[in-house]
């Protein structure tokens, strides 16, 4: 073997843990993303929900004073 192929010998290693690292990255990344897209996701239909109850507790409240005072 010479040089020239010793080099490409390690550069293909080299390459190939790269690709792994990459690859392992690009992974943690999409899991982070995913998990903040749920989150953001729930939060919000949360405060959306709860602001629905709100208004529809005080209709409610408001239509039986109004019953209530006839």
């Amino acid at each position: 073997m010479d040089k020239n192929e010793q080099n490409k010998d390690h550069v293909k290693i080299y390459d190939k843990y790269m690709y792994v690292s990459q690859e392992k990255f690009k992974t943690a990344i999409l899991i982070i993303v995913v998990f903040l897209i749920g989150f953001l996701t729930g939060y919000f239909a949360r405060e959306t929900t709860e602001n629905n109850n709100e208004t529809n507790e005080n209709n409610i409240n408001s239509s039986y004073s109004a019953e209530s005072k006839q």
